[in-house]
This record gives C-alpha cells, structure tokens and sequence, in this order.
C-alpha cells in the first residue's frame, strides 16, 4: 500500500501518494527555474486544480502517480519553453465574462472572444436587441452576469478563446498580460447606470410612502388613477402591492450598489436575484388578486341581468311618433333601438331593476326607459342597458334622455319623411331612404352617414353635430350669437355633397361651396375621402 501525505495547490489541499508528491514538487520547481516568473507557475497551479477535477481528484482527494504523469502530458515538460514562435494548438472553448475588456461585467466581451468576433459588432447587436425586446434582454444580460464565471487566470483566458491551456499557452499569455486597468468610458457608464437605478429607487420610495400615506389619511379617496387597490377594507391588495415596490426598491439599489463598486459577489446576486423573485411573485399575487376580484364582479353583474321580452298594445300598431326619456342612476351607457316590425313588442336587456314604461296616447307613443342602478363594484364590465322596440314606421322621433349617454338608432326603411329631435348630449343614428329628413335639437349628435336623403333639413342650436352623405337638396340654419367658450368645433354640419347644388344657409339661397360660417357654427361641404374614391 502507498504511503500517503499531504499536498497545497494553488491553496487547494490533497492527499498524495509519496511517489507522486516528489515527482509534482520536481515538476513545479523545474518550471520556476524555466520560467522565472512566480505568477505564471501560480497560474500553471490553478490550470493543475481544473485538470485534476477533471480526473475526479477534488480538494481532499487523492493524487496518485497516473494523475501527475497525466497533468504533465497535458501541459507539456519544462524543457519544451524556448523563446521559439510556436503555433498554439486549439482546444475546447468554455464561455467566460472576460473581465479584462469589460464594460459592465464582461458578458459580452466574453462572448465576442469565445465566437472570434469583434465585441463592437456584439454591444451594437445587444443595443438593438435592447431595443425590439422591450428590455427583456437587460434581464438576461444580468442572468448570463450571476451563471457566467469570470476569466481569474491565464488559463481562464485561454479556454475562452479556444485555445489548449498548456503551460506553454499559459506562458505566452502571461508574456502579452497588460495591467488591467478599467476604461475611462466603462467607469462612466457604470456610473450613469448607477445614478439612473438610485435614481428609480428613490423614486419607487417616493410612491411607497405616497400610497401609503393616501392609504391612511384619505382611505376612501382615489388619487393615485389606476392603483386604486389602496382602500379601506382593501388592505390585501394594497399591502401585495406595497410589498412588491419595497422588493423593486431593494432590487434597484443593490444592483447601484454593485455598479458603483463594479464587483457582484454571492451576496450582492442572491439579494438580487431573491427581490427579483419575490418582486415577481408580489406581481403574480397581484393579478391573481385583481382577476379573482373581476371575475367576482361579473358573476354579481351576471346575476343582476336579464332579459325580458313584452308584447306591446294593440293602440301601439297606429303611432307614428315615438318620444323617448330616460333615467340612469349608474352612469352607464344605455341603447335604444327601434326596428320597423308588424309585430309590436320590446325585448328589454339590462338590469333587473330596469323598466320600459311605454304608454301610447292616439298617434304618439312615450317611453320612459328607466335603466337602474348598478350594484357599487370597482371592477366588471357592464355593456349597459338595450331595449329594441318593434313597431311601425315612424314619422318623428323626439329624444329628451336626461343623460349623456343614451343612443338610438333608427332604420325606417323606405320613407316619405322623418322629423327628428334630439337633445342633452344624446346621439341618433338613421338608417333607411327618406324623401325628406328634418333635424333639430343642440348639445346632441345625429348621424345619417348610413341614410340616403333627397332633401335634408337642419334646424340647429349650440352644440348639434350632424354628419350626412350625398343629398339633393340642403337647407340649414345655425347660431350666429354663442358665448366667449363655444365654437364652430362643437356646432357644424358635415355633408359629403348637394348634388342639385341648392343650398340655403340662414334663410339665404346660394351657390353651392365647400365652407360656411357663422362664428359660432359651421356647415362643411365635401369630403377628400369620397371625392377620392369617386373621381
């Protein structure tokens, strides 16, 4: 059985066999004879360590006679340095952060020397990859920074650029070695780096203490326009947040940390990459929290919908005009529609408490459409209320909704003439031929872009807007006394053309043009979309 003693390399403690201690201190010292450089044998030690792990010999292990012989295979005798030009075989490449012509941490110098190409060529390719991912490939710049070991010896150097680690190779690339120094240009960037992370750190501290003092001096209050988790009775959702801007805080100033000392050790990456992890997981938590809350929300909405139909009276079968004023407590939108049908009846889609009180007085039919109230929830969509009526062709509609957000629409198929009236920021739409269509109200909208009519009427107040196609004749009639905040932007007509060319603005018959003005009111005449389409 071999004796058995104890051997350091490169600070790395064996055991050995007797017989192979001598025959690896005879070579160590053969080479600092040859060699006469102290840190090129330490780094001859450390490429000892890497060939011995790869015999399965680590620290504590066991060096036999085989393993000495085989290292000195690999690295060649003493006796083969000459100060002769010798081509350095190639070897296996093993991708490292090469710390000697690095900017930030040697990412992408490192890759530029293990594929042989310029690294200018890789840090613009990396700028444009910045760019088009949306910053996703900063996020692996920092990752490829905590898995990739950095170039520590000669030899590290070497493998990057795939060249045989011998201690012959490990020589000439000692010979070359400069003085590291960091670059000018490096040492700014990182400090601009730095400067923007505390910056954002500072930031992110800023809305902490701003959310949480809104949180707790105005609980029912909603200033922050989108985080608007921070409520009383909402504290879950709110601390989940708070949390994950604490984890960013702690994310952003190690990371200036790191720049501004230009060093990223275990405990700077297992602090950036545990907040980067529990900063995520806040975000998952986050979103869960929200959706679960919205889905909560549309099942309650769900549950306070229906829809119902009703037939309508006999008396319904001979009205031509049809009146229309709502009630909406919620503030939502609201959509009536009326579509020409022999058969009288309404379908009513909205809430439960919504009603539809039609009551018919000889010719004339109104409507009170009473929308309700919507239960109180921050989140859920609610499409708002629809009531379509089926009932003869009408000959006036009149829409005085108490509210700016009801819309009605109308298709009277072929007509003789429809008078409309709308008003308080309500919106029409008219479908169908009409051989004459009258328009009045203000503070409304009407569109007949989907009509086709022969002589078109409009009697407007402030703030109508009314947009039609191509018609025989026109005849309008606007404001020309408004007040100092109104203008031709809230009250115009838009027509696409005259084709007979008659047109009276203001009780005065003239010539077709394509502006007309009031001061207060505008009528426009033409459209560069359809005369394009049409020449």
């Amino acid at each position: 059985m071999n004796e058995i003693t104890r051997i350091h390399i490169a600070k790395v403690a064996y055991d050995v066999e007797v017989g192979a201690k001598k025959e690896l201190e005879k070579y160590f010292k053969q080479l600092k004879v040859a060699l006469d450089d102290e840190d090129i044998v330490n780094d001859i030690e450390l490429r000892v360590v890497e060939l011995l792990a790869e015999r399965g010999v680590t620290a504590g292990g066991v060096i036999t006679l085989a393993d000495v012989e085989a290292v000195r295979d690999t690295l060649g005798a003493p006796s083969d340095f000459s100060d002769e030009d010798v081509e350095l075989p190639v070897g296996e490449k093993r991708l490292f952060r090469d710390t000697d012509g690095a900017l930030l941490g040697g990412v992408l110098s490192g890759i530029a020397k293990y594929f042989g190409v310029s690294s200018l060529f890789v840090r613009l390719g990396f700028i444009v990859l910045m760019l088009v991912s949306f910053g996703f490939a900063a996020a692996l710049y920092a990752v490829l920074w905590v898995l990739l070991p950095p170039t520590k010896s000669a030899a590290d150097k070497l493998l990057l650029e795939g060249k045989v680690a011998n201690a012959r190779a490990i020589l000439e690339a000692s010979q070359d070695k400069v003085a590291a120094k960091t670059p000018i240009f490096a040492l700014a960037l990182r400090i601009v780096f730095a400067i923007m992370a505390i910056g954002a750190a500072l930031g992110v501290v800023l809305l902490v203490t701003g959310l949480s003092l809104q949180a707790l001096l105005f609980p029912s209050s909603n200033i922050m326009h989108g985080i608007d988790e921070v409520y009383r009775g909402d504290w879950i959702t709110g601390g989940v947040v708070i949390s994950g801007l604490v984890f960013l805080v702690v994310f952003l100033s190690t990371i200036a940390y790191a720049l501004i000392r230009g060093v990223l050790n275990t405990k700077i990456t297992a602090i950036v990459a545990t907040s980067f992890i529990l900063g995520l997981t806040s975000v998952g938590v986050y979103g869960g929290l929200i959706y679960a809350d919205s889905q909560r929300a549309n099942q309650a909405i769900e549950a306070s919908t229906s829809t119902v139909n009703r037939p309508l009276s006999g008396e319904f079968k001979s009205i031509n005009t049809l009146d229309i004023t709502t009630n909406s407590e919620g503030g939502f939108d609201n959509y009536v529609n009326y579509v020409v049908s022999d058969d009288p009846h309404y379908e009513l889609k909205g809430l439960n408490s919504a009603k539809a009180d039609i009551t018919v007085d000889g010719t004339t039919a109104k409507l009170k459409l009473n929308a309700g109230k919507l239960p109180s929830l921050r989140r859920g969509y609610y499409p708002g209320t629809t009531l379509t009526i089926y009932g003869p062709r009408l000959s006036s509609l009149s829409i005085n909704g108490q509210q700016s957000n009801l819309s009605v629409s109308y298709d009277g198929k072929v007509s003789k003439s429809l008078n409309i009236n709308v008003v308080n920021g309500n919106s029409v739409s008219i479908m169908g031929s009409y051989e004459e269509l009258n328009v009045s109200g203000g503070d409304a909208t009407v569109d007949l872009g989907s009509a086709r009519v022969r002589n078109l009427v409009v009697d407007s107040k402030q703030n109508l807007k009314v947009d039609a196609g191509v018609v025989e004749n026109l005849k309008v009639t606007q404001p020309n006394v408004c007040g100092s905040s109104e203008g031709s932007r809230e009250t115009y007509v838009q027509v696409v053309s005259v084709a007979s060319g008659n047109v009276e603005y203001n009780g005065q018959a003239t010539l077709t043009q394509s502006e007309y003005k009031t001061g207060c009111a505008k009528l426009t005449i033409g459209d560069e979309n359809y005369v394009s389409n049409n020449e």
